[in-house]
């Protein structure tokens, strides 16, 4: 994933605008509300920190601001229960993503895949 600027030349001035791409995990499996818990938890125990978490149950949603307490990043996640997007904040270290991306893989679930948004 990748936070940058591009320049957008207006008839009167240039505007620096934000860019996203964000990284995408595709689970295997379906992510439910008690499957949501576990993952927090899983996350919570490798020094990931959850702000501002929300979880809508019925059909999923769960979205929350993350630090990486080791690598002391910042990104957001947004998920269904098929997939999530990880978009970063700031200057997130690409080394905080792939510890996070190993989380849910090592944690949660060993079949999920992640690919970029160009990608997807």
């Amino acid at each position: 994933s990748k936070l940058d600027t591009v320049s957008i030349r207006t008839a009167r001035k240039e505007l620096k605008v934000p860019y996203l791409i964000p990284w995408i995990v595709d689970f295997s499996q379906p992510l439910d509300s008690s499957g949501c818990e576990v993952l927090v938890e899983e996350l919570s125990k490798n020094q990931f920190t959850l702000y501002n978490h929300i979880m809508v149950e019925g059909s999923l949603r769960f979205d929350a601001t993350v630090v990486d307490e080791t690598k002391k990043s910042i990104f957001e996640i947004s998920a269904t229960k098929d997939r999530m997007i990880i978009s970063p904040r700031y200057e997130s270290s690409f080394d905080s993503f792939l510890r996070f991306l190993e989380t849910v893989v090592e944690n949660f679930d060993p079949s999920a895949t992640c690919k970029s948004a160009y990608e997807a």
